[in-house]
């Protein structure tokens, strides 16, 4: 017993050493040329050295393709973007499904590029790895010049209908989005851009209302 609590011990000291250091690879530090399967899963695991339980099989990168999770690699070689894709599931499949993984997918590829998502959820993770595995005492502002009004307008988006909340995050480039003009989301979205530009003015009309219901509160 002593022993096995020895054991542990040490082992959390290793994964905590390894938070304190971690950080990911960015979207343009990935290789630009396909990697066959092998490459792939070697590429992947050699950033979680250190994270047990945290590994990729090449099975699993099979099952993802079959399941549609990501694409078919291209004359058997996985791309940058499927290898961004790669890193981001095998952090995440342990609290997420498949299912709500492919859904998230979907919802980056409408509102941002894959480069963009990805090194956004590196900052995060580096950001907060740390801090949760001890070898950090708090979580940093990610966006320091971000002010109250900046923080609440994001706070009453999240909490817009999911229809009004990917218009103003696409239509004003939010968290991180490709800003997109009326005429692009009308065709995107199958609808004439003057109902685009009505129902525009109906949401901000809302979070202004909200806004102000906010403030004052405070």
């Amino acid at each position: 017993m002593r022993y096995t609590t020895s054991m542990d011990q040490e082992m959390k000291r290793r994964v905590t050493a390894c938070a304190a250091g971690f950080s990911l690879p960015r979207y343009r530090e990935l290789p630009s040329v396909g990697l066959y399967l092998d490459q792939t899963v070697q590429l992947v695991n050699s950033c979680f050295r250190g994270f047990p339980g945290v590994e990729l099989t090449p099975s699993m990168v099979s099952n993802y393709v079959k399941k549609g999770v990501i694409s078919h690699p291209v004359k058997k070689k996985y791309s940058r973007e499927q290898l961004a894709a790669l890193l981001y599931i095998v952090l995440s499949k342990n609290v997420l499904s498949l299912e709500n993984i492919e859904m998230l997918f979907r919802m980056q590829r409408a509102h941002c590029t894959a480069a963009e998502a990805y090194d956004s959820f590196c900052d995060e993770v580096e950001n907060c790895l740390p801090f949760i595995f001890g070898a950090s005492s708090s979580i940093r502002d990610l966006d320091p010049d971000a002010d109250d009004e900046k923080r609440l307008l994001r706070g009453i988006v999240r909490r817009l209908p999911e229809k009004e909340r990917q218009l103003m995050v696409q239509r004003f480039g939010l968290f991180g989005a490709r800003v997109h003009t009326q005429k692009q989301l009308a065709d995107q979205m199958g609808i004439s851009q003057s109902y685009i530009s009505r129902l525009e003015k109906r949401i901000l009309s809302k979070i202004r209302k909200e806004m102000l219901r906010e403030c004052a509160k405070s």
